[in-house]
């Protein structure tokens, strides 16, 4: 039997070109149950707000118990520090803790299990080492945290969304596949949740 998890958007990211930039930051998304996981930690501008946000759930920053950053780009890992309370580390494909490194799944495309209901797995492609986090939901199915694998749902439409800021474009195609086929709803690096389209589940498969 599953355990049951709740899922917490702290902040609903979001990516817009603008003149000379790119103005972006990341969902940020706890996992709560018997055991409290916060997914990507926003840039270090977001410090007060995660604190602030995370007080109107009844979290401190100090009962975290697992820190998981689908990747390595500033705007996900801004706030490690806030939770060195946590058992681990994992962004990307390093696992640590302090100043311990842990040999990690992930190179061998294993999965890092954390019990029957979450799961965490390598989706390489915006960069050469992105994961992914999946929970089993009675409510929702299977939701998946994917990094900037997907950028926003209108990404599925306009591909040039996640082309133009992909390390691997071909492996990234794979990696967006392997989750189509997993979620029925997805938590993108910069954009709400939103429920796979059973006319791409159905190409998909």
């Amino acid at each position: 039997m599953c355990d049951r998890y709740e899922i917490l958007i702290l902040k609903e990211g979001y990516s817009n070109i603008c003149d000379g930039y790119q103005k972006a930051d990341c969902s940020i998304t706890i996992i709560r149950g018997t055991s409290i996981i916060i997914v990507d930690v926003g840039n270090p501008w977001d410090k007060e707000y995660i604190i602030s946000k995370m007080k109107e759930f009844d979290i401190l920053t100090n009962e975290i118990n697992l820190v998981v950053c689908t990747h390595c780009h500033s705007d996900h890992v801004g706030n490690l520090n806030l939770f060195l309370n946590a058992d681990k580390h994992i962004v990307g494909h390093d696992i640590s803790c302090v100043d311990m490194f842990f040999e990690g799944p992930f190179i061998k495309n294993d999965n890092f299990k954390i019990n029957e209901t979450i799961n965490i797995f390598s989706t390489p492609g915006h960069t050469d080492a992105d994961i992914s986090v999946t929970i089993k939901t009675i409510d929702k199915g299977n939701i998946i945290i994917s990094g900037d694998i997907f950028e926003k749902l209108e990404d599925l439409n306009d591909p040039i969304l996640w082309q133009r800021n992909s390390f691997d474009i071909d492996l990234q195609t794979l990696s967006r596949n392997k989750i189509l086929k997993l979620a029925d709803h997805i938590i993108p690096g910069h954009g709400p949740m939103f429920m796979v389209p059973v006319n791409v589940k159905r190409a998909i498969n």
